[in-house]
């Protein structure tokens, strides 16, 4: 059960990049914001189902991984799977916003 639930946290990882290099094209030229906030162009209802279907793939596999891991130490199974669903939702849209208001930023110095 436990490798399918990394399956699970495999493909939410993989849609959240997916949803996040999409609104990144989208905004083109207008910075992200990092955690929460809008965009300043608002994305598409099946861009942002990439993100919903990813977010359902994270919980999904951590509860595989949750069951996978129930009877060892107190707590821990839990713990490792709220912070890997955590990560496979959060992370990509991070790295993805970052970058490009790292790339925004460098070209408006550049001016």
């Amino acid at each position: 059960m436990a490798g399918l639930g990394f399956a699970l946290m495999s493909a939410a990882i993989v849609l959240n990049v997916i949803f996040a290099v999409k609104v990144r094209n989208v905004n083109a030229g207008q910075p992200l914001p990092l955690l929460t906030g809008k965009y300043s162009t608002k994305p598409t209802l099946r861009v942002t189902s990439f993100r919903a279907v990813g977010a359902a793939a994270a919980m999904l596999g951590a509860a595989n991984v949750v069951q996978a891991l129930w009877n060892g130490p107190l707590g821990y199974g839990a713990l490792i799977a709220g912070a890997a669903a955590a990560a496979a939702v959060i992370v990509p849209r991070l790295a993805v916003a970052a970058q490009h208001n790292i790339a925004i930023n460098r070209r408006a110095a550049s001016n």
